[in-house]
């Protein structure tokens, strides 16, 4: 009896442990469940899920779970990433990195893939944003996800690629989650609900494209989803875009309507920042259409509120578009003494690129009133400069991003060819059980191997010969961009170095190019900038090189030319475009367009000694750049040359 009781004790006590650890091991899963699922989640806070889940991980790793510790880990760190805590997500994905169950629970392991997405992309780390970007949407393309959960993570692809400045892409998968929500079989208030801020996601993304129009008619499906959902706060977001995208696309009768509706739904959510800027768009608005005294009014109206919130930044804007209404009024003493105001302010570096043009826009015109050139002069070199700027750092961020994705498109093709490499190898260990299946091996997996890296290396070649191509092509004229005509300029230099012949580098620029784009938009520009390409490029020696500088500027490099060969390229061209005006539309209608031309000629490179090519071409170039301003202030559709 003894005996048996020796045996059946442990096992009651074996037996009783292991139901409590099934019983918790239990308890774990049903919350985990929960925090999980959308539906189930939807009325938690998130930063209640995050703490949840954290006691769920503790609790796991207590009975030995770890299985569903990983699980607990990776809704805390989905849900902190929702909460841009990135520190947080980082060490989260570090304590797991090595976990053993990646493999076997594939939604966890999406959920860190997902949250170190975005950790990157807000970071703005293309490298490792492109990285974890892959592996989302490889799981994406290799899964049968809900129609919700297809969404969210086409959402968050669609933000990452907004935060790495790709936005085509980003529309590309927001407008497939919009898809996807029309789809969900839930009902029309929850739709209307998620839909708000899908169409307001969009828009955004068109609206850094520039594309008003189309960034207009998402901001208006979302306003009627808010509308139909009775978000206010939404509503008043919505109307306060609206009104925004009316005014760079100059309706100013909407752009007012609409902002009267932002003015009174953010006073009435108490956003009273949205709620002064609101009364900007209303301001602009009435100054285009000539009440200057409401615009002077509500615009002062701006400045005490952003004054009173301690809010700089947008008084400093807000004191630059009052005295632009002044100047438009004629009230020169007015506009000159908030000039003065402002160049008495610290020198914030929030400032952005659009506060800094307007701020050295207005320095241009109160001093062209009161009749001081050289200041006006000096204004509008440096609103050029900032916008030169401007276009070379757009440039090199799209260089870097094309760099990027060939250098993880490079890897990902490297380990490719290391598994397929591997897998040739096992094949041929095993071959040799028979000495014929050997040789038989031995000849295929070489012939193989020959194809395989001989299409491996055409494709390198092909991949970085077209990045290189891209990274120096302008993309909009398929000429070079200023890297590609700079490094045309060097070659040139040598050239003349080794021929003592001169050289002769010309800016040309556009006149009154903005004038094209206000009368007949945007397209028609772009359309002016390829039309004057090629009528140029017709004008050109074969040895000849054209490239674009930026926005509506130009530079001709002309080898073995002296200052008469230059001036004459530039007579060609004038007489080409008067005699080939852009036509434009189905009823023809004819843009007529000149250019101005600064011609900076180097005969010898005699008493050069020491200098180097890139302050060669750096004289050069200034020389141009002051003969075309000069070229302008003759009247355009002139030329200027000097040596």
């Amino acid at each position: 009896m003894r005996l048996i009781l020796f045996f059946i004790f442990p096992l009651m006590f074996w037996f009783s442990a292991k139901t409590l650890a099934d019983d918790a091991r239990d308890a774990v899963i049903k919350e985990l469940t929960v925090l999980a699922s959308p539906e189930k989640s939807a009325q938690i806070s998130v930063s209640e899920i995050v703490e949840r889940s954290d006691a769920e991980y503790h609790r796991a790793m207590s009975i030995g779970a770890f299985d569903l510790a990983y699980e607990a880990s990776s809704i805390a760190a989905f849900n902190l990433s929702l909460m841009g805590q990135d520190a947080d997500v980082m060490t989260r994905y570090q304590e797991n990195v090595d976990s053993p169950y990646q493999k076997d629970n594939f939604k966890a392991t999406l959920r860190f893939n997902w949250s170190m997405m975005n950790t990157y992309a807000r970071k703005e780390d293309h490298e490792n944003a492109k990285v974890f970007i892959r592996k989302v949407e490889k799981s994406l393309q290799g899964e049968n996800f809900s129609l919700r959960n297809a969404a969210f993570i086409k959402t968050g692809l669609g933000q990452a690629y907004y935060w790495l400045g790709d936005y085509q892409k980003g529309i590309g998968y927001l407008k497939s989650a919009k898809e996807n929500l029309l789809e969900l079989d839930i009902s029309e208030g929850e739709r209307e609900r998620l839909l708000l801020g899908m169409d307001l996601r969009i828009a955004n993304l068109y609206f850094e494209l520039e594309d008003y129009e189309k960034s207009l008619s998402y901001y208006l499906q979302g306003y009627e989803h808010s509308l139909n959902a009775n978000d206010k706060s939404m509503i008043a977001v919505y109307q306060f875009n609206i009104a925004l995208a009316y005014e760079l696309m100059k309706a100013w009768d909407n752009s007012i309507r609409y902002a009267d509706m932002a003015m009174e739904s953010n006073k009435a959510v108490n956003d009273l920042t949205y709620y002064a800027m609101s009364m900007e768009i209303k301001a602009k608005g009435l100054r285009y259409k000539g009440d200057y005294l409401s615009a002077v009014d509500y615009e002062n109206k701006a400045i005490n509120i952003y004054r009173e919130n301690d809010n700089r930044d947008n008084e400093l804007f807000a004191y630059i578009q009052l005295a632009m209404t002044y100047l438009d009024m004629g009230e020169i003493n007015q506009a000159e003494s908030l000039l003065l105001k402002l160049q008495a302010l610290p020198d914030e570096e929030s400032k952005t690129i659009r506060k800094e043009v307007a701020y050295w826009m207005l320095n241009y015109s109160v001093f062209k009133e009161i009749d001081d050139y050289a200041a006006a002069l000096f204004a509008l070199e440096k609103v050029r400069s900032i916008e030169s700027e401007e276009v070379r750092r757009r440039e090199e961020m799209k260089s870097a991003r094309l760099m990027v994705e060939y250098e993880v498109e490079s890897a990902a093709q490297r380990n490719a060819e290391l598994e397929k490499e591997n897998q040739l190898k096992t094949l041929m260990l095993e071959a040799r059980q028979a000495e014929e299946q050997v040789q038989n091996y031995k000849i295929y997996s070489l012939l193989g191997l020959f194809v395989v890296l001989g299409v491996f290396i055409l494709r390198e070649r092909g991949s970085s010969a077209r990045s290189r191509k891209m990274a120096n092509t302008d993309p909009l004229t398929s000429i070079p961009n200023r890297r590609g005509i700079e490094s045309k300029v060097f070659d040139a230099l040598r050239e003349q170095e080794k021929n003592a012949t001169p050289i002769s580098l010309c800016i040309v620029d556009l006149d009154n190019f903005k004038v094209i784009n206000d009368n007949h938009g945007h397209d028609v520009g772009d359309m002016a900038l390829k039309h004057f390409v090629k009528i140029c490029q017709s004008c050109l020696r074969s040895g000849d090189h054209l490239g674009r500088f930026g926005g509506e500027e130009f530079l001709l490099v002309l080898p073995d030319a002296d200052k008469d060969a230059a001036t004459q390229v530039f007579k060609r061209c004038q007489s080409a475009l008067k005699e080939n005006p852009l036509r434009v539309g189905d009823e023809g209608v004819e843009v007529y367009m000149t250019i101005s031309m600064g011609i900076s000629t180097s005969y010898t490179v005699t008493g050069a000694a020491g200098t180097t090519l890139k302050q060669r071409y750096e004289t050069m170039a200034k020389t141009a750049d002051i003969n075309v301003y000069k070229a302008k202030g003759a009247g355009k559709d002139a030329v200027f040359a000097t040596c």
